[in-house]
């Protein structure tokens, strides 16, 4: 058989850039390379077309359909420039686990890939130096110049949901981008299927998918809100801007909601409570791709006293496990920075002038809390046993 690898050389050696490979690809030159066009080109080169075959599973091309096009990132892969995305796929192709990645890619056993040793592994790919430091790029979030070991994750089958936002942004430009394009019928509701259709094509097997949609669906609908992402609504939850709720949700995800691992790790990271800003920082870095302009925001927001310190009750609230009413006030100004009237344009679907128990269910469970979180908060708040908050019942909560 053919390697990805072996391929990519074989085709670098006929063509000097992408541009004059994809013109012989592309036979038709609709600006699409079909997977008939593939196997006839493969064919010509004198290969078989088992080989042709073995190379598209190899770029995880599922489709069986002639008519179906490889996507750039695929060609990518096949030729020169490239980016994160096309990389894994370059990479899952020799190195069928993370370990076995590890153990090469770590030249001085250090624990840690510096950007030379980076630039120099994946050279054996064919991959050039520009296109290998943008990539690293991607890793190096907080510009040290070395990523740790666990950052080749993102070659790996055991992907997080921010994984899966730092291989998407370089295609989408963010996460909430991804998952709109994976919305195939454009009704805002993104089903399981979907979400494993878009995953398939970077190379993520369908139970990862699953576990991926399911942590998105944090309403248990069945489907993923994108709704929920709107400008009128709550557009800052899978963003990179500073959010508490984005950074909960990654944490979530890295740790699979064990409250217990979130806070054992920040211990260990920050060396024992109060949090510093140092500390998030550096958890920020390693699980969640944040750079330490994020993670400053972050750290601003949390820190309400302007202490310099979180407590672990504190930080705990926020980012760990369930939270209070004090807890929730600190996220909700992220949410309405303006009031409780900015709170109701964004929660109060009925606008009614109030919110309903399933609205502050629905709202608590955007920003990563239970059910049962939310509905203790709501009976706390709820001290006349209205049908619904009001506005001066949710001061407590808001600005």
């Amino acid at each position: 058989g053919v390697s990805l690898v072996g391929f990519r050389s074989f085709l670098q050696s006929i063509y000097t850039t992408k541009a004059a490979a994809l013109k012989d690809m592309d036979t038709d030159a609709d600006g699409r390379v079909t997977r008939r066009e593939f196997m006839n080109f493969v064919l010509l080169l004198g290969l078989a077309e088992a080989n042709a075959n073995l190379l598209l599973t190899s770029l995880c091309h599922a489709s069986p359909a002639p008519g179906s096009s490889l996507m750039d990132r695929m060609v990518d892969a096949l030729t020169y420039e490239l980016q994160l995305p096309a990389l894994r796929t370059l990479l899952r192709s020799e190195y069928p686990t993370v370990s076995a990645l590890e153990q090469v890619v770590d030249m001085d056993g250090d624990g840690q890939v510096a950007l030379g040793e980076w630039v120099q592994f994946v050279r054996l790919a064919r991959v050039d130096p520009v296109s290998a430091e943008r990539a690293f790029a991607r890793m190096d979030v907080a510009r040290k110049g070395v990523v740790p070991l666990r950052a080749m994750r993102l070659f790996g089958d055991d992907l997080t949901l921010c994984d899966y936002r730092v291989l998407t942004e370089p295609e989408f430009g963010s996460l909430e981008g991804a998952l709109r394009s994976a919305d195939g019928d454009g009704d805002q509701r993104l089903v399981a299927a979907e979400l494993a259709k878009q995953a398939e094509s970077l190379c993520i097997n369908a139970t990862k998918a699953e576990e991926l949609h399911v942590q998105l669906d944090v309403h248990h609908d069945g489907f993923v809100d994108l709704a929920s992402f709107s400008a009128g609504r709550l557009p800052f939850l899978v963003m990179r801007n500073g959010s508490l709720a984005g950074f909960r949700l990654c944490l979530q995800s890295y740790f699979a909601g064990d409250s217990t691992s979130i806070s054992r790790d920040i211990e260990a990271t920050n060396d024992g409570y109060p949090v510093t800003q140092w500390g998030i920082t550096d958890q920020g870095y390693k699980v969640a791709w944040e750079s330490p302009e994020n993670m400053a925001a972050i750290f601003k927001h949390s820190d309400t006293s302007v202490s310099g310190l979180l407590s672990k009750s504190r930080y705990q609230q926020l980012f760990a496990g369930a939270t209070t009413p004090a807890g929730l006030r600190i996220m909700l100004f992220q949410v309405a920075p303006d009031g409780g009237t900015q709170l109701l344009s964004r929660a109060d679907w009925d606008k009614e002038g109030s919110l309903s128990e399933s609205e502050f269910q629905y709202l608590c469970e955007s920003l990563g809390y239970s059910a049962d979180n939310a509905k203790a908060i709501y009976d706390t708040l709820n001290y006349a046993g209205a049908d619904t908050l009001s506005l001066s019942q949710l001061r407590p909560v808001t600005n």
